[in-house]
């Protein structure tokens, strides 16, 4: 067993969670969910699942069946042997829907599952079909140290401002709590980027301000 493990008609709800560093003998190093309720989806939102590693499938998640939900979360650094799915290994019966996630630095590969899993507004290392996702580096800040929230100072991360903002009206913060749509469009990701307008210079004189990004650990990282 890994760092959760759910047998039958389960739904665990992970909101802004961090699923890092645990290990399984077999199956799901971070979290191992056998069968799903079939009605209520178990759901990741904004949450981070890294670093975590599975003897047979499942690195990051190991989803059996049933409805699962994965709304702007990070999975990397993940990883199981060979296509069993470093980031995610799903059943034949899994219904999975991804969405404003990155899948990344994950190996053997980034999801893998018999089923067809719909992944929209992702960016997923190698590639998957669906509306607007994208294949880029997302340039994580420090992943090394645990740091997966996105580059600023360019080249800036692509996945910045790259989400579908329809799917996160019931989402206020990201993982670390900064307000999650900050600049008219989502990030990809557990991490929200904050765009700041601090009076730096004539605060009186709107057109002497500068702008800058954060990244939501909230550390000045670029003035723009």
């Amino acid at each position: 067993v890994g760092g959760l493990y759910g047998y039958i008609n389960t739904f665990p709800m992970f909101n802004r969670s961090r699923i890092v560093g645990n290990t399984a003998g077999s199956q799901g190093g971070g979290v191992h969910i056998f069968s799903s309720d079939p009605i209520h989806a178990t759901s990741f939102r904004n949450s981070v699942v890294a670093d975590n590693v599975a003897g047979e499938a499942g690195g990051g998640i190991c989803y059996g069946t049933g409805p699962l939900d994965i709304t702007n979360c990070t999975s990397a650094g993940n990883s199981a042997p060979l296509d069993s799915g470093g980031g995610l290994w799903g059943g034949e019966y899994i219904e999975a829907a991804i969405k404003n996630c990155i899948f990344w630095g994950n190996s053997v590969g980034q999801i893998n599952s018999p089923a067809a899993i719909a992944v929209t507004y992702s960016d997923v290392e190698g590639g998957w079909s669906g509306t607007a996702n994208i294949d880029a580096d997302p340039l994580f800040v420090d992943p090394i140290n645990g740091d997966y929230s996105l580059q600023v100072e360019p080249p800036e991360s692509l996945c910045i401002d790259a989400g579908d903002n329809s799917v996160v009206e019931h989402l206020a913060t990201d993982v670390l709590g900064a307000p999650r749509i900050a600049n008219c469009m989502v990030d990809m990701g557990a991490y929200e980027t904050q765009l700041v307008v601090p009076d730096w210079e004539n605060p009186g004189d709107p057109g002497d301000r500068k702008s800058t990004r954060l990244n939501s650990s909230h550390i000045p990282l670029s003035r723009m």
